[in-house]
């Protein structure tokens, strides 16, 4: 049985804009890290979220959530191209990576020309770790993806031929229950899978560097950030708070209020997560989606 209640959204900080422009055409490419990937098991539960985030990213109604963070001269429609087919990065299964390691792998990922050279302020290097891999919180030596940590999104700073360049890059680990964070069941919805959470995990962060791609140089005391480098977020009880991170804030202690599933792009199942709608300041679904999305809690649509 689905519980179906209207909330009203509790009191929530207002995202700010300081000056840097969302991304308006992402294009992006996924890299699986570790030989394990290619077992026939783990090539299906890679495919699956492959094609459910690529349905998700490229979907005109969810992606009509962004136009009212549109600045001036920016038109749409927002959409993600993926820039070549998913890889595998062939490495030794590690019991933990940080982020110096994803950025050493990207680096390796350039020599070998498997990334782009242009069009860099457009472009996303997603990263997924293989099951049982432990992520490091870069912000915190204590704090892992054992205690919370599903993902995180930055810049890596690599070397073309002797000169620096940025690379825009979000890594996820697999969240599995016991690693990251996982949806948990909820009466008759079952707790998701660990491909599901890691898809949601990746659009959430897509999100975020879509719309706030220099969060790296965000002042840790939340003083006032170098002129036109964020984009949307703000200082809140001591943390900068990106929008994917709104309706999370919104749900409080019942995630399934704001992560859902439902038929985007053709593909059945597709786990999503609902995104903040700056015209109303409450979690978003675009109407066509909401009669086909499974989720424990139903609020207003826009």
């Amino acid at each position: 049985m689905t519980q179906d209640t209207t909330q009203t959204a509790p009191a929530m900080p207002e995202i700010q804009f300081h000056g840097c422009p969302i991304i308006v055409d992402l294009s992006y490419r996924l890299f699986f890290i570790g030989s394990h990937w290619s077992s026939p098991f783990l090539t299906q539960q890679a495919d699956l979220l492959d094609t459910a985030l690529k349905a998700a990213l490229q979907d005109t109604a969810l992606n009509a959530v962004f136009d009212p963070y549109l600045t001036t001269g920016q038109t749409g429609p927002v959409t993600a191209t993926p820039a070549g087919d998913r890889g595998i990065v062939a490495m030794n299964w590690q019991l933990i990576l940080s982020r110096d390691d994803l950025q050493k792998i990207a680096q390796n990922l350039l020599n070998e020309g498997r990334l782009p050279r242009s069009d860099l302020d457009n472009f996303a290097l997603a990263l997924i770790l293989p099951p049982g891999t432990v992520l490091l919180d870069p912000r915190d030596a204590v704090q892992t993806s054992t205690k919370g940590l599903a993902s995180i999104h930055g810049t890596f700073t690599l070397t073309d031929h002797g000169a620096p360049i940025a690379v825009y890059f979000c890594a996820a680990v697999w969240s599995d229950g016991s690693n990251g964070v996982a949806v948990p069941a909820f009466q008759d919805h079952p707790a998701w899978l660990p491909w599901e959470n890691t898809c949601a995990a990746l659009y959430h962060e897509m999100a975020e560097l879509r719309t706030n791609r220099n969060i790296d140089e965000a002042p840790d005391s939340g003083g006032e950030p170098p002129p036109g480098r964020l984009g949307w977020t703000v200082f809140y009880n001591g943390i900068w708070i990106e929008l994917p991170d709104l309706p999370i804030l919104w749900a409080e202690e019942l995630p399934q209020k704001v992560f859902c599933k439902g038929t985007v792009g053709g593909m059945d199942g597709v786990p999503i997560q609902a995104l903040w709608s700056k015209e109303t300041a409450e979690p978003h679904l675009p109407s066509a989606l909401v009669p086909q999305m499974h989720r424990a809690f139903r609020y207003k649509a826009v």
